[in-house]
Order: structure tokens, then C-alpha cells, then sequence
């Protein structure tokens, strides 16, 4: 009687311990819970079968043995579906890090669905998307690039903006009543294409014109006045690969490029030439600073110029851009995506050459 007092006891410290355990672990995910549960059970199981038993010193004996198995296994199942779980979460933290942004630029709201179509089964991931209409036919092209795994950024661009944001500041009211107002088919996020090199200003400039300083300086203050008013918005910025005039942020003199890397969510490259060298060329300086602040950038491709030969692929096909944008995916990591310039002339191009 005595050893049998014994190993209940036992088996009465060992049972405080596993329910110890499982109440530790209560806010762990199902399948740690199941598998508690189901070793508690056999746990549960090897007592009755002890209590109810007609030998109970030799049964009391295997229960004990059973019992501590149990807990073993409750506790390996719980370190195992705990690991899994772990390596599940990480896994998915990775495959979504490491997805590679394949951005189109959409100038035109008019065109039809074969574009779309033609998008999506070159690996399009993302869509800038130009419209000055906020409504259902809005609302009708996100759910259809939706149903296609494409995300939709609002598209907008005036060099004017960066002297009078008043225009622009009225879009992205607008932008936000519809965020409301179609909260199942809403855009990602805010993509500006605010060029000072277009305003006439520029033209007849040299490097050195405090001209270009100066329109410069305007975008960088324009892009810091849309993140710090509209805090919500996720915010990219197209800019030339060029853009290392040395400017004023946060009252310190910086290279222009830098301080819009700093300040925006995401800024696209226009960097545009007819090879993955010549891309990666003009970007490096870009791809460095981002890379030593933790953050991306995006290099863009060109279907179309009259600027010469080496901006564009429309004199090399798309089959050539394809080849070299996956060479050109394999010299920088997933985080580093490529944007076409654009989805009207990519189809042009694709079909001129089928």
C-alpha cells in the first residue's frame, strides 16, 4: 500500500505539472493546444485505468511509466508544433520580404482588358494606375486586377506640384473619400511622378544652375509635406537616375537622392537603358544608399523613347527586355523589384514582334 501511495503521488505531481504546462502555453497557436489536449487525455487515461485496476500494483507500475511517457510526448509535441509554427511564421514573414515587386506604369484609364490580361501573364505584380476619376470604374479595375494578384497604386504626376501643391492635396482628398467609400476595392497606395526637369525652368540649364537647385529642393519639400500630412498614405516617388544635387534636409546639405529615399516609402528609378549592365549602372549609386539604410528601390525599364537607342527596348523586342531583366533580377536580392514603363507600349512591343 505504501508504494502504491507512492506512485500516485507520483502520478498526482506529474499531472500538476503537465496542467502547469498548459496553462504556461494558452495563448500558443491551435496546434500546440490540440496536442496538449490529446496528451492531458492519455495522461488522464493512465489514471482511471490505475484507479479501476484489479492489480494495481503491477498496473500502477506500467500507468506510471505510460503517464510519464505521456508527458514526454505532450511536451515534445508541444517544442515540435511550437518549432512548426515558428517556421511557419518565419516562413511566411520571407516568402512576403522576399516577393519581387513587377511593376507596370498605366497612363491611359481606357485600356481594356487584354491589357490587363497581357500584364498579368508577364508576372505583373503591381499597377500605377493614371485616372483623375475616383468612382465604381475605379472600383471595377482594382477587383479585376485584384482577382489577378495585382496590387493598384493611385498614379499621378504634374510638375507644377512641387511650386503649388494645391491641386495635388485635392487629389488626395479625393483619394481618401474613395478609400472610404470602396473599402473592398481600394488602392494600395499613392505613386507620384513630379518631374522638375520637365518645368520650362530647367530647359537652357546647366548642371551648376541653382535653377535646377532650386526645383529641385521644391520636390524634396513637396515629398516631405505629403508624408507629414497624409501619415496614412504609403507614398513612391518616381525620380531620374541622376538626381545627385546636393540639396538642404532636416537643415543639413545631402545628396538629392538620398534624402528622397530617406523621406519616401518607395522610390522607382528611372533608369532607363537597353541592357541589365547599363540599368544596374546608372542605379548603383541608388541601390548602395538604400541597401545601407535598409530600405528598396526600384529600377525601371523603358518599351519606348526617342531619346536614342540605348534608353529603350523598343529596338530590341521584348524578348531581349525579358532576358535582361532576369539577368538583371539576378544582381540584386528579391527586395530590389523592377517597374516596365509602360503597360500600352509593352503590348505594342509584344505584339509588333509576335
Amino acid at each position: 500500500m505504501k508504494k502504491i501511495f507512492i506512485i500516485m503521488l507520483i502520478l498526482a505531481l506529474a499531472l500538476l505539472v503537465a496542467c502547469g504546462k498548459n496553462e504556461s502555453k494558452n495563448n500558443l497557436k491551435n496546434s500546440i493546444s490540440e496536442s496538449v489536449s490529446l496528451s492531458q487525455k492519455s495522461l488522464y487515461k493512465s489514471i482511471n485505468s490505475t484507479n479501476s485496476s484489479k492489480n494495481p500494483e503491477s498496473l500502477n507500475s506500467l500507468s506510471l511509466s505510460e503517464s510519464l511517457n505521456s508527458l514526454s510526448l505532450s511536451e515534445s509535441l508541444n517544442s515540435l508544433s511550437l518549432s512548426e509554427s515558428i517556421e511557419i511564421s518565419i516562413d511566411n514573414s520571407e516568402n512576403e520580404k522576399k516577393e519581387r515587386v513587377l511593376g507596370v506604369w498605366w497612363w491611359k484609364k481606357s485600356l481594356g482588358d487584354e491589357y490587363l490580361d497581357f500584364v498579368a501573364t508577364r508576372g505583373v505584380n503591381e499597377i500605377y494606375y493614371c485616372s483623375s476619376e475616383f468612382s465604381v470604374n475605379t472600383a471595377s479595375f482594382i477587383q479585376k486586377a485584384k482577382e489577378k494578384n495585382i496590387r493598384v497604386y493611385w498614379l499621378g504626376g504634374e510638375y507644377g506640384w512641387a511650386q503649388d501643391s494645391t491641386n495635388l492635396y485635392t487629389k488626395l482628398n479625393k483619394y481618401l473619400a474613395y478609400q472610404q467609400e470602396f473599402p473592398n476595392s481600394q488602392f494600395s497606395g499613392v505613386h507620384l511622378d513630379i518631374e522638375p526637369h520637365q518645368n520650362p525652368s530647367w530647359k537652357g540649364t546647366d548642371k551648376e544652375s541653382p535653377v535646377r537647385v532650386t526645383l529641385i529642393q521644391e520636390l524634396i519639400d513637396v515629398a516631405i509635406k505629403v508624408k507629414t500630412d497624409f501619415p496614412d498614405i504609403e507614398f513612391s516617388f518616381d525620380l531620374p537616375f541622376w538626381l545627385d544635387y546636393e540639396i538642404t534636409y532636416n537643415g543639413e546639405k545631402r545628396l538629392a537622392y538620398e534624402a528622397m529615399i530617406d523621406i519616401c516609402d518607395r522610390v522607382f528609378l528611372m533608369s532607363y537603358r537597353d541592357t541589365a549592365d547599363g540599368i544596374y549602372s546608372v542605379s548603383s549609386e541608388e541601390i548602395n544608399y538604400a541597401k545601407s539604410v535598409n530600405k528598396s528601390v526600384f529600377m525601371g525599364i523603358e518599351t519606348y523613347s526617342t531619346e536614342g537607342d540605348n534608353v529603350s527596348f523598343w529596338e530590341e523586342g521584348e524578348s531581349v527586355m525579358l532576358s535582361e531583366m532576369a539577368l538583371l533580377k539576378s544582381m540584386v536580392d528579391e527586395s530590389f523589384g523592377l517597374a516596365v514603363h509602360h503597360a500600352e507600349r509593352w503590348y505594342e512591343m509584344a505584339n509588333l514582334n509576335s
